[in-house]
């Protein structure tokens, strides 16, 4: 689908430099029209993204200094940096309880 046709499809984001087969045809009011859509549409998602970028439900404005889902993201790393290190630790003792009844046989 070439860029025309797919901006007056709606796909907002075939504006886009990367992959770009064609050029618009500025000069005509048609695709000027569509082309000034999908841009309005481009930035009003980066803008609204932007704007309530960490606010999800049950979060106020101001009471916390970031969002709820953090301390599940938290507490899950905290899980993980817990297993590796508990995972280490046991091969090292049983490496190290091998090396010890290989010495004694």
């Amino acid at each position: 689908m070439d860029t025309e046709q797919c901006i007056r499809a709606g796909g907002d984001l075939k504006l886009t430099a990367m992959g770009s087969d064609a050029l618009l045809a500025i000069d005509d009011h048609a695709s000027a029209y569509y082309a000034r859509q999908a841009m309005k549409h481009v930035l009003y998602t980066v803008v609204n993204s932007n704007a309530m970028n960490g606010i999800v439900h049950g979060v106020s404005v101001g009471k916390l200094p970031f969002a709820n889902y953090y301390f599940i993201l938290i507490a899950e790393a905290i899980l993980a940096a817990a297993l590796i290190l508990w995972g280490t630790v046991a091969i090292v003792r049983r490496w190290m309880r091998e090396k010890k009844a290989k010495q004694a046989k």
